[in-house]
């Protein structure tokens, strides 16, 4: 089962999703800078023992020139070719701004997975496995 929704929408309803979820998971969904009010609300989606996944960018691999801190950026896709006609703007994120944005609304990071490139070594994404903190 999956849900479509905004990030105001759940925000303000969660309960609508349903309750006693025992995952969530924000796959390269989370964009906005203000996350914390859905962040908040999936802890009442889930169970007591649910868990919270979250794969995102990994702030090292889409560093580029930029200095290494919060800010909005904008992706083109020119890497895919054709067929992404507009940019699209997208918050960044620290390592360390992601844990205590986590921390400040209300889970415990069990696991950090940073899957890497076979050939180079790179990351390529950023892995958080929560629970909500006791």
């Amino acid at each position: 089962m999956f849900y479509v929704n905004s990030y105001a929408g759940i925000a303000a309803d969660p309960k609508s999703l349903g309750t006693g979820f025992d995952a969530v998971i924000f796959n390269f969904a989370l964009l906005e800078e203000d996350i914390g009010p859905v962040l908040q609300a999936m802890k009442h989606v889930l169970s007591p023992s649910g868990t919270l996944f979250i794969q995102t960018v990994h702030p090292w691999a889409v560093r580029g020139e930029a200095p290494y801190r919060d800010a909005w950026r904008t992706e083109t896709f020119d890497g895919f070719g054709s067929g992404f006609p507009e940019p699209m703007p997208w918050y960044y994120r620290t390592l360390g701004s992601w844990a205590s944005l986590l921390s400040q609304k209300g889970y415990q990071v069990k696991d950090l997975r940073e899957p890497v490139h076979p050939d180079t070594g790179e990351p390529l994404s950023l892995l958080f496995v929560c629970v909500p903190a006791i």
